[in-house]
């Protein structure tokens, strides 16, 4: 997985497939951090709202079961190891599933494959 940014926008790419067949995929993250004043938890996504046992549930075992492209995306971003960012796995989020979290730079990452 590769990373390049222009310090506001960052792209996150890796090549899915071998050989002829390969690809690349990515997404862009917004990373505008700097211009806003976040305090700890800015959005209150992560602990202010209420989530019932059955997506607790659900979530936990999404977490267990990740597909390669999430697996490969969580190795990269895990233990603070993108820009020094948080990001959480299976975050529910109004009662949606969200892939990637980060609260901090309040993103969100789904990914696909």
């Amino acid at each position: 997985m590769g990373a390049i940014g222009n310090g506001n926008c960052i792209f996150l790419a890796s090549l899915i497939g071998e050989g002829q067949g390969s690809r690349w995929k990515g997404v862009i993250i917004n990373m505008d951090l700097q211009k806003k004043n976040h305090d700890s938890n800015p959005s209150g996504v992560v602990f202010l709202q209420r989530v019932d046992d059955y997506k607790i549930t659900q979530a936990r075992q999404l977490r267990t079961t990740m597909t390669p492209a999430e697996g490969l995306f969580w190795e990269h971003v895990r233990a603070n190891r993108f820009m020094g960012l948080q990001f959480r796995r299976q975050q529910i989020i109004e009662g949606f599933i969200a892939d990637f979290y980060c609260n901090k730079a309040r993103c969100v990452v789904e990914v696909d494959g």
